[in-house]
């Protein structure tokens, strides 16, 4: 049976996780006091992402839409390799402010390339730079109405045996509404054009609903 997750459920299983990074934890808490703080990922989802960076060995990581940058802290610091890469898409320079102060404070800022601009035509440049079929990991958590646009791109950045992470698939239960409205009814729209396609995901019901795409070729 699947246990009825209560909130008390969730934070009982925060309390037994691996113990928080301290500069994550600092971030987050900084994070809680920026406009919009509903744009930060959880924890769990934080520590899931870092788990998978350290199964695949991954050593090139590529994010778009970065807000303060906990989950670009997060995978970057779990890719121990001193060659390791993070390319960090974001369009708010105040928010990318915040990210590089606590970066820094991790002593990872050196890894990290930070982008700034409009997404998809950032993702264009690294197509036409030649990053095709080389990212470890991808982590899509941008402009809800660009979902689709931006997952053509990254599946043709992503290497085969990579993996894309698509976020806020659920919308905060925005995609049951009788009348889908947006941000809710782009999501929806990705969420059936992945299911049209001929590839191999899951959909994982953690924080605000996480897909999980492996490219096969």
């Amino acid at each position: 049976m699947k246990a009825d997750f209560t909130e008390e459920l969730y934070r009982y299983s925060i309390a037994i996780a691996k113990a928080e990074h301290p500069v994550l934890q600092a971030l987050r808490e900084r994070t809680a006091t920026v406009a919009e703080n509903h744009m930060q990922i959880t924890p769990d989802q934080g520590q899931f992402m870092a788990m998978l960076a350290k199964i695949l060995g991954a050593q090139k990581y590529l994010e778009i839409g970065v807000y303060t940058g906990y989950s670009a802290l997060a995978v970057t610091l779990a890719m121990d390799d001193k060659m390791a890469q993070t390319f960090a898409l974001d369009i708010d320079p105040e928010t990318m402010k915040i990210a590089k102060e606590y970066w820094a404070k991790a002593n990872v800022e050196s890894k990290i390339i930070p982008i700034m601009g409009d997404a998809t035509a950032s993702l264009a440049k690294l197509i036409d730079d030649g990053h095709i079929n080389t990212f470890d990991i991808v982590f899509i958590d941008a402009e809800k109405s660009d979902y689709i646009e931006h997952f053509k791109y990254c599946y043709s950045l992503v290497r085969p045996g990579g993996i894309i992470l698509v976020d806020n698939v659920f919308m905060h239960g925005g995609v049951l509404a009788p009348h889908l409205e947006e941000p809710a009814l782009s999501v929806d729209k990705f969420n059936r054009f992945l299911q049209s396609l001929d590839v191999d995901y899951c959909v994982i019901t953690i924080a605000d609903g996480l897909t999980l795409v492996r490219k096969t070729v």
